[in-house]
């Protein structure tokens, strides 16, 4: 998680060996858990400290410093905008062209 990762795809990849209901499988798979929407943050409070000028008023900083961690639209909420949106703004037949036109 960082600055700018809005809108990035979360992603489930297994490679190799995984665990199913039905045990163990060989193999690969990927699922579409959701679209990060969100990225938290902590922010640390400090001290900056003169060693030469004493002063009545020490200044301080913040430091924001990512947690990795994140909120995430769910797949399901994803998919279902997009099915509603392809009903009420339906692409006409005609527009589309195939991938490989022969």
């Amino acid at each position: 998680m960082f600055p700018g990762s809005s809108g990035s795809p979360v992603l489930v990849l297994d490679e190799g060996t995984f665990s199913t209901r039905a045990g163990v499988t060989f193999g690969g798979r990927a699922y579409f858990l959701g679209l990060i929407s969100d990225a938290y943050f902590e922010v640390e409070e400090g001290e900056v400290k003169f060693k030469q000028i004493p002063s009545q008023v020490v200044p301080t900083y913040k430091q924001k410093q990512f947690v990795n961690l994140g909120l995430v639209i769910k797949a399901k909420a994803v998919l279902n905008t997009i099915t509603k949106f392809l009903k009420a703004h339906p692409v006409p037949q005609s527009s589309v062209t195939p991938a490989n036109p022969k």
